[in-house]
């Protein structure tokens, strides 16, 4: 579909109060909303660890469904969250109490055996676990096959993870890894990319030899030096979000607000021998500016599934969608409270948003 039909679409929508659960737990503060339009379930998660499922209806008549708790037997907070269309349910655990952060990967079969998760799909089995040593984990990317962890000062990549005997390898990058983007491998690259508490991206390409040897020295290095090389980053800001875009752009968020789009092909790598002299970064593409929040904030953001639309909170208590061809900021969704986490709608012509106790559609009726 076209960019312009994909604007006209947008300036269309509207709130659709019928599509929308109430929330199944009022107080708690929610981190991380994923849809599965094919099963056509609503899944949301707590800093407190919780996870809900809701199966919603396109039938304005079905007002039977409820929320069911899905019951991960982890109290630490839930801080990424994968469904896939295989049924597999992916989640991340930050860790407390001196206990390492968890990777937990379930499968729903549709046997009637029980199970650590139950529900409309099926039970639901733990088929991997995995607990970096000593460290929280902090986020995770997955594309096809490969799974990456944020942990601290390492970003963890997990390959053939279906199996339930992944190939590990852990990628040294001096900072705390607070978001991870992944290259899909039918672009043509094995580029796995890391957002760090420092600000700094790091770009690791798993097909090189010797790659985590590679970012061990060149870690060591940074550690006598405080030069940056010349690539992608947000100055003395977290990088808190990261979305690849297309074949050679990358999509950042950071704690200051910064939400900047960056051509991979002009930016250096962690082994390029090119570094600016002043440490500074490249210059980003596009810099979505607005009134979007300007500090200590997740900077919450996603793109829709044609890669046409970037929506972002900001501080108004809205949320405003971007042209991701332009930066132009097309419209704000007057969400009236603050959001606590977005996604479009995946086979659906709308966006989906956690705002204080109620789950919000906003978009083309369903």
């Amino acid at each position: 579909m076209c960019i312009q039909m994909h604007t006209l679409m947008v300036k269309q929508w509207r709130r659709s109060k019928r599509a929308e659960p109430v929330l199944a737990e009022n107080g708690a503060v929610y981190t991380h909303l994923q849809v599965d339009s094919e099963k056509q379930d609503l899944y949301v998660s707590s800093t407190r660890g919780e996870l809900w499922r809701h199966h919603f209806s396109n039938n304005p008549l079905d007002t039977h469904s409820q929320w069911m708790r899905l019951d991960s037997r982890e109290t630490s907070e839930l801080t990424s969250l994968h469904v896939t269309p295989e049924q597999y349910l992916v989640t991340t655990h930050l860790g407390n109490m001196g206990r390492s952060g968890v990777l937990k990967v379930q499968k729903s079969f549709t046997d009637t055996s029980s199970g650590s998760i139950t529900g409309e799909s099926g039970p639901w089995h733990v088929v991997l676990e995995y607990l970096p040593k000593k460290s929280n984990v902090w986020t995770s990317g997955l594309v096809n096959d490969r799974i990456a962890i944020g942990a601290d000062k390492t970003v963890i990549v997990l390959q053939d993870w279906k199996s339930g005997r992944p190939l590990v390898t852990s990628l040294w990058t001096g900072s705390d890894v607070f978001s991870v983007a992944i290259e899909p491998p039918l672009r043509g690259k094995n580029l796995v990319y890391a957002g760090c508490r420092n600000g700094r991206v790091r770009i690791f390409d798993l097909s090189q030899p010797n790659v985590a040897a590679l970012a061990a020295a060149k870690s060591k290095k940074d550690k006598r030096s405080t030069t940056l090389f010349r690539g992608i980053g947000h100055k003395e800001s977290s990088v808190l979000g990261m979305k690849c875009v297309g074949d050679h752009y990358l999509v950042t968020s950071a704690m200051n607000g910064e939400i900047l789009m960056w051509d991979t092909r002009f930016v250096g790598s962690n082994h390029s021998s090119l570094s600016s002299p002043d440490g500074s970064f490249a210059e980003p593409v596009l810099d979505f500016r607005g009134p979007i929040r300007d500090q200590f904030s997740k900077t919450l953001f996603d793109i829709n599934a044609e890669e046409t639309l970037l929506a972002a909170e900001n501080i108004d208590q809205r949320i405003s969608l971007w042209s991701l061809s332009t930066g132009e900021r097309i419209r704000d969704l007057e969400v009236k409270g603050e959001v606590g986490c977005l996604q479009f709608a995946p086979g659906q012509h709308g966006i989906w948003t956690a705002v204080a106790d109620q789950v919000q559609f906003w978009g083309l009726d369903p």
